[in-house]
């Protein structure tokens, strides 16, 4: 008997997290729904980025695979700016993604 049904989650989802990482440092962090996303300039937060971390606009973000919801090496999108939060604790980063969202049409549905 095969599947009947799947479920889709989109990175804006305020209920969806992402365990992410920078590519070119390899620093980890948690992708979350970001208040300054707009429809024609859709952006996600990454947090808890470390705050000796090296964070520059243009580098690209990626699914970690931490976690074994979603594979390793996707593409999320590429950093914009970022700040640090927290009282200095940690940064955090707004991520453009690399996908519109509102304007997909088809998805790969990715089974175990």
């Amino acid at each position: 008997m095969g599947f009947a049904h799947s479920q889709v989650v989109l990175l804006g989802d305020p209920a969806c997290r992402v365990s992410a990482l920078i590519e070119e440092t390899r620093e980890n962090g948690v992708i979350s729904p970001s208040n300054a996303s707009q429809v024609d300039n859709p952006m996600v937060d990454l947090g808890y980025l470390s705050r000796n971390s090296v964070i520059k606009p243009g580098q690209r973000v990626v699914t970690s695979g931490l976690g074994g919801i979603f594979p390793a090496g996707l593409l999320i999108g590429q950093i914009i700016d970022s700040h640090s939060v927290g009282y200095g604790l940690y940064n955090e980063a707004r991520v453009r993604l690399a996908v519109n969202m509102n304007a997909l049409e088809e998805v790969f549905v990715k089974l175990p």
